[in-house]
């Protein structure tokens, strides 16, 4: 399943929805790729959770955020299509950061991923 971006109002109910699966420990960051349809879907999950969202993204195989990731922080990935490698680069930074990746939320996943 993808996002349909230019439809709002299933856009929210989608993100709303993703945001309840993500149970446990709070989280305190929520890190998104950089396509639009992230950046759209963890803004709502981030706002559902309470937490900022960082996107974060790979520079020539440097693992990059658009903002820092804040000491010790607990994060959800969340993207509309997962990849290992877009969990691997939020593993690194939130490492790099003394903090873990507690938590994987998408609507699908990559195939071979």
């Amino acid at each position: 399943m993808k996002i349909d971006t230019t439809d709002p109002i299933g856009t929210e109910k989608l993100g709303r929805q993703l945001a309840k699966l993500v149970d446990g420990p709070p989280a305190s960051v929520v890190l998104v790729g950089d396509t639009t349809e992230d950046a759209v879907l963890g803004h709502i999950v981030g706002r559902e959770l309470g937490v900022p969202v960082i996107r974060i993204y790979d520079e020539e195989g440097l693992a990059m955020s658009a903002a820092p990731i804040p000491s010790g922080a607990r994060g959800v990935l969340v993207s509309d299509t997962m990849s290992d490698h877009l969990i691997d680069t939020a593993k690194a930074l939130l490492a790099r950061a003394g903090g873990q990746l507690i938590r994987v939320a998408a609507l699908t996943q990559l195939e071979g991923s």
